[in-house]
């Protein structure tokens, strides 16, 4: 019986020191936006997103684009979207200047993330607005880049991959435990 304790308060021991030392989980971080920040695009219907360096959860109202131009007004938006790691919107913009985007989403985690960016337009729009009727088979417009910021290389902090130390540790531990009792059981007997 004594050797059953023994065991029991040998693998609790190992079991809280692992997951004392467990490190701190990645958490989900913006990898990239389309239009980059402070990028120049032209006029129009433009794609805006974010993509992030993780999945995120499409569950219904959680994920929002909202794109503001200088006035204050906010840009028309449709055939909003998301997938796998990436929100996205298509948004008119109609006036020349600068475009501030508000955006949040759930990560994969369950965490909610929000975030925001700003880019430029070159030139007032010649064509008015028109809602389309978003059919999933029409391909996603891509930014016209006019000038674009310095670019920057983006690296990402975590192969999407992560085992806790205790799933590693514990067994390593009990392994230890179990040769300990039956060496000591063995010696008891000689």
């Amino acid at each position: 019986m004594r050797a059953v304790q023994k065991i029991s308060a040998a693998l609790a021991t190992i079991a809280l020191m692992s997951m004392l030392a467990t490190p701190a989980t990645a958490h989900t971080e913006t990898e990239t936006t389309s239009p980059s920040s402070g990028e120049t695009v032209a006029s129009g219907e433009q794609l805006i997103s974010v993509t992030f360096t993780d999945k995120i959860l499409d569950l219904a109202d959680s994920s929002e684009i909202v794109v503001v131009d200088a006035d204050g007004n906010v840009a028309p938006t449709d055939c909003s979207g998301i997938e796998n790691k990436k929100i996205y919107t298509n948004a008119f913009l109609a006036k020349k200047g600068k475009y501030q985007v508000t955006w949040r989403t759930v990560a994969e985690d369950g965490h909610p993330i929000s975030g925001k960016f700003s880019f430029q337009v070159s030139e007032d729009s010649t064509t008015e607005y028109s809602k389309p009727a978003c059919a999933t088979d029409l391909p996603e417009p891509t930014p016209t880049v006019i000038i674009a910021p310095p670019t920057k290389t983006v690296t990402p902090t975590d192969n999407g991959f992560s085992l806790p130390i205790y799933l590693v540790f514990f067994p390593i531990g009990a392994a230890i435990a179990a040769v300990w009792i039956f060496g000591r059981r063995k010696r008891t007997r000689e």
